[in-house]
C-alpha cells in the first residue's frame, strides 16, 4: 500500500510569504486548548490530494486546512471526520500522531471483541480517557505504560488480521503550487516535519472482527492474558 501527497496549493495572499503554515484541524483535547490560546493567529492555508494505491485500490483523499478531515472521537464515543470508503465497514482514515486516536481506535476494537477481562479493560480505558479530559483522549501518553504495553501486544495482530493497519505517507513527489521559491522550500521542510512524521492513514475494518475464525480470536485472547496493566489507576476513579 502506498499513499502519496500528490498536489498542494498554497493559499497565499500578498505579504504572507513569511507566515507559518497551518496544520490540518484535529479535534483533540490538546489541540482544543491550543487553539483557544492562539485565536486569530494568521497562518498560510493549503490544500492537497493524498493518492492511495495498491494492486486493488486507487483513490484520492482531498484535504484542506479550512475543513475538518482528520478522524477524531466525538464526546458520544463515535468516530467523525472524512473517510475514504472502500466498501461497507472498511475505510481509510487520516489521523494525527499527536491526537492519540490510533490508540483509541485499537482500544475500541479490542473492547468490542471482548478479549480482556473487565479490570484490565478499565485500566487501559482510564489511561486513555482520564476524567480531566472530559471525554477527550488524553493529550499526552508519554510514560503511560498501560497504553504502550497494550499497543505492543495488540497492534501487530490487528495489522496482520487487517482489522486496523497503519500506513505512512510519502511526500517525496509532492507538487507545490503558489508562493515563491523560498516559501515552497519552507513548505517542503514543513511536509517532512509535519505530514510525514505527525500524520498517517489507518485502514480500519469495523465489521471483520465479527467474522474472525476461532484461531484468530484465540491469538488476540492470548495477548489479553499476557497484558498486565497497572490497575492502581482504578483507585483514582472508582
Amino acid at each position: 500500500m502506498n499513499i502519496e501527497l500528490k498536489n498542494v496549493i498554497l493559499d497565499i495572499k500578498p505579504g504572507q510569504e513569511n507566515l507559518e503554515f497551518e496544520k490540518l484541524y484535529e479535534n483533540s483535547y490538546k489541540e482544543t486548548l491550543k487553539r483557544e490560546t492562539l485565536k486569530n493567529k494568521e497562518k498560510i492555508h493549503w490544500s492537497g490530494i493524498f493518492h492511495i494505491e495498491d494492486d486493488e485500490i486507487k483513490m484520492d483523499f482531498v484535504v484542506d486546512t479550512k475543513g475538518n478531515y482528520i478522524t477524531y472521537l466525538d464526546l458520544d464515543g463515535y468516530l467523525n471526520g472524512e473517510v475514504a470508503e472502500i466498501d461497507e465497514g472498511s475505510a481509510f482514515h487520516l489521523v494525527s500522531e499527536e491526537s492519540n486516536i490510533y490508540e483509541a481506535i485499537c482500544f475500541m476494537e479490542i473492547k468490542k471483541l471482548k478479549v480482556l477481562p473487565e479490570e484490565k479493560l478499565k485500566a487501559i480505558e482510564y489511561s486513555l480517557f482520564p476524567k480531566f479530559a472530559q471525554g477527550f483522549i488524553a493529550s499526552d501518553l508519554a510514560g503511560e505504560n498501560n497504553v504502550s504495553e497494550f499497543m505492543e501486544l495488540f497492534t501487530p495482530i490487528l495489522s496482520d488480521l487487517e482489522l486496523i493497519k497503519k500506513i505512512k505517507i510519502n511526500c517525496e513527489w509532492t507538487k507545490i503550487s503558489g508562493g515563491n521559491s523560498e516559501t515552497k522550500e519552507r513548505f517542503e521542510e514543513f511536509l517532512k516535519d509535519y505530514v510525514e512524521k505527525k500524520l498517517f492513514f489507518i485502514y480500519y475494518d469495523t465489521e471483520y472482527g465479527e467474522m474472525l475464525s476461532k484461531k484468530e480470536y484465540n491469538e488476540l485472547f492470548a495477548q489479553g492474558i499476557k497484558y498486565n496493566p497497572n490497575t492502581a489507576i482504578l483507585d483514582l476513579y472508582e
